[in-house]
């Protein structure tokens, strides 16, 4: 087998009689499938020598362009002070998994006192959070897990299973067990009346704003009450920020969009974070409050939760300088601003488009609602040719979901809007 040539057609070749896809089992990729050779700033350079603005942004990892001069720097001098330090164990400590540690939860004091277990994904930081909690107040048995229709409320084994988003859920999924509270809040009372008597809920949320479902903006009251009630029953609360960090466009975490961080029934018991905080490298970390720490401490119960390999050395690192200058610079105020100006340049569209329904989303998580899933799935199929990558989302998967870099530029926004103006115009 002859692996000398990296000619997109080989590569995809290759793919076709050796791999599966993990999301659509024996259907192959995700569409347009291009072969990916290079990154510049906002752009990609894909095998064909295509040079295509970026919106989908390694599923939101992307956060401040690549490559980021002060990141690149930071991560260069680490490797001549350390030479060979590229990841460690659970077993192990260093510098940088340390020093995001502080940043994080200085970062989080706003909102209470935490301490940050550190992982390489998100699906593990969400792991991690729902174990902690869960022993907390018990265990599995003592507690019953509610998340939002059309929200990621899964971690690791259970993925599948508890992903409440139709169009994510594999066929081989396990029965949920979790309790779905409708985006519109129409079933509270039901949910709320079916948690088992002795448990004790704990509330999972893609914190504000959903990013499997496609970017909805969830009512802040709705979101009030549940966290206040969650509370009021002794339950414990999960703020997903793997995808709202700085992209919600009101703060450092969806929160602050929606709740009042001084009020102790909104405030979070944990926070995940990734994607973004590693700027396209991976990082990931679960938030835990000092009250949920305790609280598993004073269960007298051993055990750990962990990411084996939790500390990837280049991912610390770029978490650090995405943090610090998101913070500094309080990018979210402009992706709020950019957000604004993207949607302001194709809210002619429905109404007046046969294929677009709605243009929506809030700070830097654009949605543009098609009529159907196949027509979203011609959109990604066209993409490249016109120069821009984008990815989907929905229940039926009819949603192109446009995100936005947490530094995107009014040029940045122009031209991704051009083209995509361009890709709807074949979408019929």
């Amino acid at each position: 087998m002859s692996t000398h040539t990296e000619h997109p057609d080989f590569v995809r070749g290759l793919e076709s009689e050796v791999g599966v896809s993990g999301m659509i089992p024996w259907a192959g990729q995700y569409a347009p499938g291009v072969v990916v050779d290079s990154r510049q700033g906002f752009e990609v350079l894909t095998g064909n020598g295509e040079r295509c603005v970026d919106q989908h942004q390694g599923i939101l990892s992307m956060s401040m362009g690549w490559a980021n001069p002060a990141i690149e720097k930071a991560i260069s001098d680490f490797h001549s002070r350390f030479s060979g330090v590229d990841m460690v164990d659970t077993t192990q400590l260093s510098h940088p998994a340390v020093r995001l540690k502080l940043e994080l939860v200085r970062a989080l004091k706003p909102y209470g006192d935490f301490r940050a277990l550190l992982a390489a994904t998100g699906t593990s930081a969400n792991n991690q959070a729902l174990r902690l909690c869960m022993g907390a107040l018990g265990g599995e048995d003592a507690t019953q897990l509610i998340v939002m229709e059309g929200g990621y409320g899964g971690a690791d084994l259970a993925m599948n299973a508890l992903c409440e988003a139709p169009g994510w859920r594999g066929v081989t999924s396990l029965e949920s067990g979790a309790l779905v509270l409708k985006r519109d809040g129409s079933n509270f009372d039901e949910v709320f009346k079916a948690i088992p008597q002795g448990k004790k809920p704990i509330w999972h949320t893609e914190d504000g704003q959903q990013g499997v479902g496609g970017f909805h903006v969830l009512d802040a009251k709705l979101l009030q009450a549940i966290a206040e009630e969650v509370t009021r029953r002794g339950g414990l609360k999960i703020y997903d920020n793997v995808q709202a960090f700085v992209r919600n466009g009101a703060g450092l975490i969806g929160l602050d969009r929606w709740g009042d961080r001084n009020n102790p029934a909104h405030r979070p018991d944990a926070v995940t974070f990734a994607k973004g905080l590693g700027n396209g490298r991976p990082v990931a970390a679960a938030m835990i409050s000092e009250k949920v720490l305790q609280a598993v401490k004073d269960s007298g119960k051993t055990g750990n939760t962990f990411d084996t390999f939790s500390q990837p050395t280049d991912g610390l690192i770029s978490g650090i300088g995405v943090l610090q200058m998101a913070q500094k610079h309080r990018l979210w105020e402009n992706v709020a601003e950019r957000g604004e100006d993207y949607k302001a340049r194709l809210a002619d569209l429905p109404g007046n488009h046969p294929a677009v329904q709605e243009v929506f989303g809030q700070g830097g998580l654009i949605g543009i609602r098609l009529a159907t899933g196949a027509q979203v799935i011609k959109a990604l199929e066209l993409a490249p040719k016109h120069r821009i990558l984008f990815a989907k989302g929905g229940s039926a998967g009819e949603i192109i979901r446009a995100p936005l870099p947490f530094n995107a530029t009014e040029g940045f926004v122009e031209e991704a809007t051009g083209r995509m103006r361009e890709v709807l115009a074949k979408v019929a």
